[in-house]
Order: C-alpha cells, then structure tokens, then sequence
C-alpha cells in the first residue's frame, strides 16, 4: 500500500478518478483523504468509469492498451534482471532511478503519461512531429558559456502531449537538467549550430515543426581552446559574436507539406513584433509568450500564451500549467484544415 501512494498521488493531481481494488475494509477510512474509491471483492465494477486497470507485473505478461492494463512493476532486487530483459519484448513502464523501501518501482510520471493515452483519443494519430526545446549554449573557452533563462519545460511538455495525441515524436532538446520519459525519441544538443543540424536532417520526414527551443542569435566568434584569464589593470573584456544560424529562416527553402509553428517571447507589444516575424519566416502560426506576465515567466510549471495564425486568427490560451497548454496546443493543431483553423475548446 506505502509502495501505491505515490501512484494515487500523481494520478489524482492530474485529475484522475482513482479506484483501488482490494478486499481489505479499512483501507476505506485510509483512503478517504486522498477521495479515492475502494471497490471491494464481490462489488459490482464502475462500467461507466473511464479508467485503467493497473496490475502487478509478471513476467511473461504485456502491456495491453487496447484493452487498457498497464502492467506496474513493484520488483525486488532478484527480479530487477528479468524486468530489464523483458522491456524490449513489450511497452513496459522504465523505472526510477532510486529504490523505494528497497523495491524498485515503475517511474510514475510515465505511468500518468500512459494512462492518458490509453483513455483519450489520438487526434494526431499517424502525424510526424519535431519539437525542438531549451536554450542552446555558445561556448566561449573550455570554462565560460552563453546561454539563456529557458528551461526545456514547454518543450518538454509539446513533446508529451504530441504522443499522447498520436503523434509519433521527436524532440531535440538543448542542455537543460530535465527527466525526458524514456517512451520519447529524444536527440541531446548543446549548441545552435548542433541543433540546427538536427532539425535540417528530419525536417524532410516531419508533418509539423514546432519551434519552441530558445536559441541563442549569437555566439563568439571566436573559441579559446584555453580559458580566458583576466589581466591585472583590465576592467573590461571585449567579446566578438556572430550570428548563429536561422533555423526558421533556413526551413523557409525547405517547407514543401509542413506545418511550421514558432515561438515568440516578447516583453511589449507582444503581437505586433509576433506578427512581423511570422510574415518574414512565413510561418503557419506563432505562439506568443511574455515572461513578465505571472505565472509566465522562465522555469515556471504554469504559462499563457497568444496563438497567432496567418490568417489572423488570435487564440488566447489563459494561466494553466504547461503540459496542459501543450495538450491545448495539439487540440488547436489538429484543428487546422488548411485554410483557417477551428477554435479549440
């Protein structure tokens, strides 16, 4: 039960409803704090209730969406091996890294990630999409670096919810200290140049390109291969930069059938510079971002944003946590019927 709550806990604060299976009556008075429902032997299931059955893993056993089980490991030091091997023969749940009162445990978020798709509908379903995300750092010596506030958790989030609506997903994430669920193709990039390559060699095999990666405008112009040292009576240091490059830009000549949204963070007149740099990269939409707003700022949970259409079409998204945003943000693409887009609800 101790080795459950975690489980209860992440499910009930994505909205969940919860239902624990067990014949043990005083889990009732246990549970209610955390208002889930206890179904015990012999009561009548929920048919109504769209929910997923968690089961113990066994070995032998697969994962099976079609029919909603997910299979939870709760394994012993002895069992860990066979776990580890049978995770190529079905959609098994990676493990956290640490043990739990000495069990290794299926990673929750993954969990939670799972039953989403396992209980809603795939309205990208069979789409290719590359999500690129989080700053890009410019090397200045061996030591020192360029880099910005972004912390990776909107693409993070994109790239989430791009699989949970169907879509099969790449994200090309630059250096950040986040978790990327292990179910996600994820391609590590340091700099602008590195993912800028990256986008340019799947961009041909992609249906949508979403650019909410940060990435720096320049970098030095030059690399020290040894740190740069300060002098004695010097109180400034002066540093060439350069331009990095243009990864809308450069997908202009390359855009045949895809969509191609970017991401704009502006401090004023949000939807007018927006605007203008949608019509220079000629983009299909722009997602608009201003950091002094609250609860929108670098390295939050939670943001709002404006989602601006070539055709003019102004989508206002309020305050709500990132993966919800993102979840938003699939719905309205897979609205677009190429000529306007359908308002999300």
């Amino acid at each position: 039960m101790v080795l459950a709550l975690p489980i209860f806990d992440a499910l009930l604060r994505q909205g969940f409803n919860v239902y624990f299976d067990s014949s043990a009556g005083v889990l009732s008075r246990l549970l209610d704090r955390f208002n889930i429902t206890v179904i015990r032997d012999g009561e009548k299931k929920i048919s109504t209730a769209i929910w997923t059955q968690i089961e113990p893993w066994q070995e032998g056993q697969k994962t099976d969406f079609a029919h909603k089980k997910i299979r939870f490991p709760i394994l012993t030091k002895d069992q860990l091996h066979k776990y580890l091997q049978s995770q190529n023969e079905a959609y098994f749940l990676p493990l956290s890294p640490q043990p739990y009162l000495d069990h290794y445990l299926g990673d929750v978020q993954t969990l939670v990630d799972f039953i989403y798709y396992a209980n809603t509908d795939k309205p990208l379903q069979g789409k290719r999409i590359l999500i690129t995300g989080g700053p890009t750092a410019e090397d200045i010596d061996p030591v020192r670096f360029i880099t910005n506030r972004s912390s990776g958790k909107m693409g993070l989030a994109l790239a989430r919810a791009a699989f949970l609506s169907g879509a099969k997903v790449t994200l090309i994430l630059g250096p950040t200290d986040l978790v990327v669920p292990l179910y996600l193709d994820c391609v590590q990039v340091r700099s602008a140049q590195q993912m800028a390559e990256a986008v340019f060699e799947r961009f041909d095999e992609t249906d949508i390109y979403i650019g909410a990666a940060a990435v720096a405008d320049f970098k030095p112009a030059h690399w020290s291969e040894q740190k740069i040292k300060k002098e004695e009576n010097a109180h400034t240091l002066q540093l060439e930069l350069t331009r990095t490059v243009d990864i809308l830009k450069e997908l202009q000549a390359r855009k045949k059938h895809q969509m191609v949204i970017g991401f704009s963070v502006e401090t004023e007149h949000e939807i007018e510079n927006s605007r203008k740099k949608l019509e220079n990269k000629k983009l299909d939409a722009i997602v608009i971002n201003n950091p002094k707003h609250k609860g929108a700022a670098f390295n939050q949970d939670t943001n709002k944003v404006l989602v601006l259409t070539k055709q003019g079409q102004i989508f206002d998204l309020p305050l709500m946590s990132k993966f919800d945003l993102a979840l938003k943000i699939m719905d309205l693409l897979s609205k677009w019927k190429g000529e306007k887009w359908t308002k999300s609800k």
